[in-house]
């Protein structure tokens, strides 16, 4: 098992506390990394602060790999929990962290920078994902394009959770941390796409959101690729994607 914290916050890092933190190192003992992010929107108008922190528990490969993986000609992120035997039917041999970056990486070089703001331009990046036999758990960032993915196998055999709060921040955790009923389970249903570039701000920095007659400042939409299934034509799959509501507990 391997630990995985990411936080997104418009008003500073927002790194696990310190008993989180602890958990996350009783998790993957082999290695423990943090990695903080500010992305600009608006030419320093309006910023949004990424921290990441993994840690990592190593039982295949010839090496420990430290996470979070980090691309520095893109400033792409992996967060990896699981196992991926094979991609795409082809086995594979070595570290798969960083086999699946890898792949990630082709493929959203592959993607048009114009398709920045259409989700449909990115499903080669859940079809990658839906090709990875095995159990995993993942938070990707592409930052070519300024997205966010993360979810679980179809089967749900690694865990993720996330929660936004009544500040727009939003977190995404393999564990509940030190208050566990302002997280929910992620479903493993599909690819959750979260789009840095259009932060919801125009409609809900003055008035925010009403969410179930509580007051958000949510920033964020959170879409989903759902899983490719046998029975579902590709074609069909990729227009397929809706909103999702995912909020925390205190939402509820």
């Amino acid at each position: 098992m391997c630990g995985i914290h990411f936080s997104i916050s418009r008003n500073g890092f927002k790194p696990p506390d310190v008993r989180t933190e602890e958990w996350l190192k009783n998790r993957g003992p082999d290695e423990f990394k943090r990695h903080e992010v500010i992305v600009d929107l608006e030419h320093g108008h309006l910023n949004f602060y990424l921290s990441i922190t993994s840690s990592v528990l190593s039982l295949r490969g010839e090496h420990v790999t430290t996470q979070p993986l980090i691309d520095d000609a893109t400033g792409s992120i992996l967060c990896w929990n699981g196992e991926a035997w094979r991609i795409n039917n082809q086995t594979l041999q070595g570290n798969d962290a960083e086999l699946v970056f890898k792949s990630l990486l082709k493929t959203v070089h592959d993607i048009p920078t114009s398709n920045e703001t259409q989700y449909e331009g990115l499903w080669p990046v859940a079809e990658m994902l839906g090709n990875i036999s095995g159990p995993f758990s993942f938070v990707f960032y592409d930052g070519i394009h300024r997205i966010l993915f993360f979810g679980r196998d179809s089967l749900g055999r690694r865990s993720l959770l996330f929660c936004e709060d009544l500040a727009g921040d939003i977190s995404i955790s393999s564990i509940s941390g030190m208050d566990g009923s302002n997280l929910v389970e992620i479903d493993a249903d599909g690819i959750r796409i979260i789009n840095l570039n259009t932060p919801l701000v125009s409609a809900k920095v003055s008035t925010g959101l009403m969410v179930d007659n509580v007051l958000s400042n949510s920033f964020f939409d959170v879409f989903i690729f759902p899983w490719l299934t046998d029975s579902e034509p590709e074609a069909n799959q990729a227009n397929s994607l809706h909103i999702v509501s995912e909020r925390c507990s205190i939402f509820a």
